[in-house]
This record gives structure tokens, sequence and C-alpha cells, in this order.
């Protein structure tokens, strides 16, 4: 065989070969960009799921929080209400424990998983505590209702 000639049908084989194996490269190349198309599109969706998911449950944390707050609240006014001797008691004597221990039961009964609370005067000084379970960050914040109480919330 010539060594010319051997080049040359080396060289149509090989184009035969690319030419017969082409076609698949060219599939398995559209195969690979309609995956990385699909993983792109489904991590996107995916993402934006768990962003929704994220805002709906912010929101519904924040809606069962104000419903809380305002039960308790509303517990509170009755209390107020309902005791207003008791209180005017223990404001004008603190160091009556028969009172003091009145007023504590009372406030248990109606808010039975609270766990601790202040009784302040009108600038925010503690009168009672209920055994020192309030933090100084708690007691500041009673100061701070009773100086402005819309600026209680921040």
């Amino acid at each position: 065989m010539d060594p010319s000639t051997a080049s040359i049908d080396s060289a149509s084989f090989t184009r035969r070969q690319l030419a017969a194996v082409l076609p698949y490269l060219l599939f398995l190349c559209a195969i690979a960009l309609a995956l990385l198309w699909f993983v792109n599109h489904e991590t996107k969706r995916f993402s934006d799921t768990q962003k929704s998911l994220a805002g709906s449950v912010g929101a519904g944390v924040v809606y069962n929080l104000a419903r809380i707050v305002s039960q308790k609240r509303k517990a509170l006014e009755n209390l107020v209400l309902h005791e207003r001797e008791l209180l005017q008691t223990v404001l004008h004597n603190p160091d009556d424990a028969a009172a003091n221990e009145a007023l504590k039961q009372e406030i248990h009964r109606l808010m039975p998983d609270l766990f601790g609370f202040a009784l302040a005067d009108g600038e925010g000084l503690p009168i009672i505590a209920d055994k020192g379970t309030l933090g100084p960050k708690c007691l500041d914040a009673v100061a701070l209702f009773a100086l402005d109480p819309d600026m209680s919330s921040e």
C-alpha cells in the first residue's frame, strides 16, 4: 500500500467516523442543555416557592402574636376593671403581703402561662415584681411605656 494512499484512506475513515458520531454528539449536547435548563428552572421555582412560603409563615407568626398580645391586653383590662380595689390597695400599700399575694393569684389565674409580672407606678418604677423574674430590659420597657405608651412597641 502506498503511504500517500494510506493517509487519504485514514483521513476519509476519520471523517466517516466523525460523520457517524456527530449526530450522537449533537444529541448528547442537546440533552445536556435541556437538563441544565430544567435544573436551573426547577431551582429558581423552588427558591421562589421557599421565599413565598417564608413570607406566608412570617405573616402568620405576626398575626398570631398580635392575637396573643390582644388577648393578654383584654385580660389585663378585665383585671383592672374587676380588681380595681385590690390594685388600689397594692398601689397605696406595697408592703401589704396579703394584698400582694391576692393580686399575684388573680394575675396568674387570668394568665396561667405568665412567667412574671411587675406592677409599676406612673413613672414606670416597679412597686411590686413577681419574685424577681423580670430582668432589667423588661423593667426598662415598663419605664418606657410609662413615659410614652406609643413608644412601647419598639
